[in-house]
């Protein structure tokens, strides 16, 4: 889905104050929610509303921007990484039960960062969530709490900006 150099850049990320307050106003107490779902490779991701990013995206006061390059009619839109196949033994296969089920989860905050290794975009724009599950989830079928075990939060992207 993405170059693994890409999650590094995460680390590196800038709070975008004003969106966060944007988001925080209207959604950070909400509980928002999505299904756990996994493709034919093995990804694991919660599948959130589309519209989630087409709320948030005019919010961004950037010119050039797009939305991120899975969004789309072929694309899995909007989503939480989960579980990445490379995360996962090809000799054993995790067989995740709780696929279908419900993932509650939260707005925390939205910042962008410059991804050094995801050479053809100059900034990336991310929702970082609060979703305790997805750590217990994770740790369930023997992985590290976050994401291909870097110490960040989960998120949903929401805007790129190409070079």
């Amino acid at each position: 889905m993405y170059p693994k150099e890409y999650v590094d850049a995460l680390t590196s990320k800038t709070v975008d104050e004003r969106l966060t307050k944007l988001a925080s106003d209207k959604l950070k107490e909400t509980l928002l929610k999505g299904k756990l779902k996994q493709d034919s490779e093995g990804f694991v991701f919660i599948d959130v509303d589309n519209n989630f990013i087409d709320g948030m995206y005019p919010l961004i006061d950037e010119e050039e921007i797009e939305k991120p390059p899975y969004f789309g009619k072929d694309g899995i839109g909007a989503h939480v990484s989960v579980i990445s196949p490379d995360e996962i033994d090809e000799d054993n296969k995790l067989d995740i039960k709780e696929i279908g089920d419900t993932i509650n989860f939260k707005i925390k905050e939205v910042y962008s960062t410059n991804p050094d290794g995801w050479d053809e975009m100059s900034k990336v724009w991310f929702v970082s969530i609060d979703a305790p599950e997805l750590g217990k989830l994770r740790k369930k079928y023997d992985l590290p709490e976050t994401y291909k075990n870097k110490n960040h939060d989960f998120h949903i992207t929401i805007a790129i900006k190409r070079k």
